[in-house]
């Protein structure tokens, strides 16, 4: 009987994802990982979750196994955090916890442990075609969260089950529901950032991040004075402090100078990505797909391949396409690679 360790947060996806593969006859070994708890902040990866996570499997007859990383989340996920916004960037940690927590840390000790598989609750596909494997979108186009998984190592694909790939959410809910599932009714829906609270400024402040004053330019022209460009991010249009008699929003940073620059809200259509991850061993310029945000409408484009990274050229300008987020390009709703936004082009 193949073995595999479900990542669980004792909520209804990852719960059900535990459920299913016990239903097809899997070994299931139930696996949190805590340590990420921020005073006022109740989000994932909580010693709430354990519990709650501790109370699901003892349900569904599986053993259950905590890992407290702390120190691995601390230098991975948050740190990134932090130094992306003092470069004016604007990082995206869930999806790099994917890669070094989730199907990092916790895929590698299940492996290590004798697990077959590891599996987590996303609502994505693994599939293979020729001899490559992809990650493909979910069937839920609602919930799908390819996106976020879109930076794991394709060397693990052929050991990751995605159990709820081929559910909506809808019948995960109705699952759920019909087994009796003992999970707690406030359990949040897992989108936002699990350390931070409702604004990542707060969150910076206390971990004792200080911003340099600087000057905001608009038109060219010193426009008032900003507070650090940690505390500033691409594309923000309140709490700017400054009145032209116009909508302005921030269009970019110049660290150097430690400027803030201003002005119409910013569209581009051409941008370069670079930090790749590709799924396939001859990555092909051409015609694609790309999501550059999470729950963004994926828009076609055309690649080209440069000598540090690629080029993405949309059909047509969009709006804050930002650096530091992650563009994944896709073909027949299958990830063919994923990098991180290091230079937009602004129209």
């Amino acid at each position: 009987m193949p073995s595999v360790f479900v990542g669980m947060s004792g909520g209804i996806d990852s719960s059900v994802a535990a459920y299913l593969l016990k239903r097809e006859g899997f070994d299931v070994v139930g696996i949190t990982f805590t340590g990420v708890y921020e005073e006022g902040v109740k989000k994932c990866c909580s010693y709430e979750e354990v519990i709650n996570a501790k109370k699901v499997c003892d349900f569904l007859s599986i053993p259950h196994k905590t890992i407290n990383l702390k120190d691995l989340f601390e230098s991975k996920i948050i740190s990134y955090f932090i130094e992306s916004y003092k470069a004016g960037l604007t990082p995206n940690p869930c999806i790099l916890c994917n890669r070094f927590i989730k199907f990092g840390f916790l895929f590698d000790y299940s492996i290590a442990e004798g697990a077959d598989f590891f599996a987590t609750g996303h609502y994505a596909r693994i599939v293979k075609k020729g001899k490559d494997f992809f990650i493909k979108r979910g069937i839920d186009e609602t919930k799908d969260q390819s996106y976020f998984i879109s930076y794991i190592e394709k060397e693990k694909l052929p050991y990751i089950k995605l159990p709820l790939g081929n559910f909506y959410k809808s019948e995960v809910k109705k699952i759920a529901e019909e087994i009796n599932l003992p999970l707690n009714p406030n359990k949040y829906e897992s989108q936002d950032i699990c350390f931070v609270p409702k604004d990542y400024r707060e969150f910076l402040l206390k971990r004792k991040v200080e911003g340099v004053e600087g000057n905001f330019l608009y038109e060219g022209k010193i426009a008032g004075r900003h507070r650090g460009i940690p505390f500033y991010s691409f594309g923000q249009r309140r709490g700017l402090g400054i009145s032209t008699g116009k909508r302005i929003f921030v269009r970019g940073f110049n660290i150097e100078k430690n400027e803030i620059i201003l002005g119409e809200k910013p569209f581009s259509r051409e941008f370069f990505v670079d930090n790749l991850n590709v799924f396939v061993d001859n990555f092909e310029d051409g015609e694609y797909e790309v999501q550059f945000r999470y729950q963004s409408k994926p828009e076609k484009c055309s690649v080209n391949r440069l000598c540090y990274g690629i080029k993405i050229t949309l059909n047509s300008p969009r709006e804050l396409v930002t650096p530091g987020q992650f563009a994944v390009l896709y073909r027949e709703n299958m990830v063919y690679l994923s990098g991180v936004i290091k230079e937009v082009k602004l129209t």
